[in-house]
């Protein structure tokens, strides 16, 4: 499951740093170039329970005052399990 995601990240610049270590820590996330306020960010998960369980580690980091889903993909993780994609 492939979700993408735009961080908002809340006024306080001196703890995005810490925030950004932690999210390019995590293998299954990739960090895009923030812009202003504004993260996006792409989730690779292996299921809804995981995609959800990630998305409120971000949402529970410091500098995070709320996320948009922008994109999921249900299907990218069932393609390469059966090996068709």
């Amino acid at each position: 499951m492939i979700s993408g995601l735009v961080l908002y990240l809340n006024r306080d610049e001196a703890i995005w740093s810490e925030t950004l270590d932690a999210l390019t820590a995590q293998a299954e996330i990739a960090v895009g170039q923030r812009y202003e306020s504004r993260l996006p960010v792409v989730v690779e998960s292996s299921d809804g329970s995981n995609a959800r369980d990630l998305t409120q580690w971000i949402l529970d980091l410091p500098g995070v005052d709320h996320l948009d889903v922008t994109y999921v993909d249900l299907e990218e993780a069932t393609r390469g399990e059966n090996g068709d994609g």
